[in-house]
Formats: C-alpha cells, structure tokens, sequence
C-alpha cells in the first residue's frame, strides 16, 4: 500500500497525517480585538465564538502544555490590564491582573517550565510569571515598546521591539543581544519554524525569515495596504497570519499566500495553535493492525521459512527420515536400548 493510499484511508475516519505521525487537525484560535472575542476556527477555516466574556482588546495568546489558552487584555477597560486562563470549553478566569504590574501586556510566550513571558508594552518591560500567577520583572532595559516573544529551541527569549525596528535576544539571565535590526519594520508578530528560523511579521507588509544567525530574507510580501499582524505554525510546519484586513492568510514553504478565513474577525490581532493532539488508542490500534495485515498480505512469510515457523523450530520437528541413514539405525539402536 502506497502511502498516498494509506493516508487517504486514514482521512476518511478524520485523521491526519503529519510528517508520518498520525494525528488529529489542529484548532486555530484568534484574538478579535475589536470584537473583545476569541474566534475558533477549524482545519477547513470554519469559525465559531470560543469566547467573548473578560475580555478587552485581546492580543497575544499561548496555549500551556495542558491545553489551556492565556490570553493577554491589551486594553485597561473597566477591570484593569490582566491575562485571562481559558480552559477547553471556553470557560475564563483571571491568571494575573493589575496588581501584578502588568502595563498593556501584548505579547505571550510560554517556556519549556511552564512559565509564562508577558511583554508590556506601556511600560517597556518583560514580566516572568510562574504556574501559580506570581509575577517577577525578567527585563526592564533595552526595550522599545515590546510586543510579540517567541523562544527558541535552547530557550533564548526573542523580543520584537516595535518602535526601535529590531529584534532583541535574551538568554535565561535576562541578558540581552540585538538579534536582527536589516528588514525588521514595526514588529508585531513571531514564530520560529521546526528548523529554528525565525519568521517575523512587520508593518512594512512583509513576514521575513531570519536564520539562526540573524540573517534575513523575505518570506511572503502581501498585497498593497495589507500588512501582517501575527504570525503562528500548525503542527505540518505551515504558517498562517492575521492581517490588517481583517483576514487570516495562510503560506506555503514558497511563501504564495492564500485566504483561509475572512468571516468572524473583527481586528484580528494573536493567533495560537491549541496543542497538537494524540490519538485515541483505539484509533492507532486499529490503524496498526490494518497495516500489519496488509504487509502481511503483500510480503508472505519471512525469508526462507515457507512454512512461517522459525527455522530453530522446524528442526526439532524434524522426522527421521530426513537422517542420513547411518543416523537414523544408531537412533533406532538408542531407541531399543
């Protein structure tokens, strides 16, 4: 069976094939900040409300390793600045809020320990707040309206600085490097790639692509008076952006640009990924028996065992006839003894 075949079988019962690992489509989840609501969107672009209480101006978002979503309310509203905790069926409550120094939290970014990166735009600072919701100042220099984070694969923090045009790098100290400053145009929106490149999103309509050594290029160029907002992967390593338009784009590897959704989005602003699921066990049992059976059809017995038993075990069973016959007297002399 071609794996072409095999994934179309597999599509059938809903699943999907990633890269050769079996899943299920991931949901999209978008920030409306005009709308103060959280859009849900499914593989095929579909959308519906996820959630529309608590919220004020919505705008970065990050999913923890347990599936719930954390949203950043960029806007003061009648409640003050706070991140809202959203669980999988949409229901809210209130992770941090104003007392925790938050000052027009934009930018989300969870790292390898669970801890969640905040980036205050209004007051140029970067707050680190563990699982419980206690907050504590991890940069408060060399900022310049801070808005989207993203972490690498070693766990270096990458801050776009958007009124100073560049990208800054930290390391878990807290200590802080230029990373990129060539092509970056009021960075709103990152996201690295599986192979560690850095796509960001910039007001100049422009998603640029940035190596490991803070080498650029241009990824996608959108039309004319449409610029990117945020950008964010599905699990297949394909991106999607929101922009000014009120649209979520999404980009093949040669970055040609197409509408996914266009319906449901009033200023869309952070765009999150909900975490790619594992399949139930029935389903992998029965995908994995499916193809042992074919396999099994197509190839036959192993490789010199015509029969299917081990080879150790045809020659104990073995009859005496199949002796030299010098073998088979002493082994009948034995045998009257």
């Amino acid at each position: 069976m071609t794996l072409a075949k095999l994934t179309a079988a597999v599509a059938v019962s809903g699943l999907i094939l990633h890269g050769g690992i079996l899943g299920r489509a991931q949901n999209l989840f978008v920030a409306n900040g005009d709308s103060d609501s959280i859009e849900k969107f499914n593989s095929s672009g579909v959308g519906t409300v996820f959630a529309s209480s608590g919220l004020s101006g919505p705008f970065g978002m990050a999913f923890d390793s347990a599936g719930n979503l954390f949203v950043a309310n960029s806007y003061v509203g009648t409640a003050g600045y706070s991140i809202r905790e959203f669980n999988s069926s949409g229901v809210g409550t209130v992770f941090a809020g104003p007392s925790t120094g938050l000052a027009q939290p934009v930018g989300l970014a969870f790292d390898s320990k669970g801890n969640l990166f905040v980036a205050n735009e209004q007051n140029n600072t970067i707050q680190e707040f563990n699982p419980l919701g206690v907050g504590t100042l991890f940069v408060h220099s060399g900022l310049n309206a801070p808005t989207a984070l993203a972490f690498d694969s070693a766990g270096n923090l990458y801050v776009a600085n958007a009124n100073a045009n560049n990208i800054k790098k930290f390391n878990s100290s807290g200590v802080g490097t230029v990373f990129a400053s060539s092509g970056v145009s009021s960075p709103t929106g990152m996201a690295f790639d599986s192979g560690g490149n850095l796509f960001v999103a910039g007001q100049n309509g422009i998603i640029e692509k940035f190596n490991s050594s803070g080498v650029g290029t241009v990824f996608a160029r959108l039309p004319l008076a449409i610029t990117p907002v945020c950008v964010a992967f599905d699990s297949t390593g394909v991106l999607f952006a929101t922009t000014s338009q009120d649209t979520i784009e999404k980009f093949n590897s040669a970055g040609v640009g197409t509408v996914f959704a266009n319906s449901g989005l009033a200023v869309p602003n952070g765009l999150a990924f909900e975490p790619a699921p594992v399949p139930e066990p029935s389903a992998w049992a029965l995908l994995l028996c499916a193809i042992g059976a074919l396999l099994a059809r197509r190839l036959g017995p192993p490789h010199g065992v015509p029969d299917g038993r081990p080879p150790r075990l045809r020659e104990r069973q073995r009859p005496v006839a199949h002796l030299d016959r010098g073998a088979a007297h002493r082994l009948a002399g034995r045998r009257q003894d």
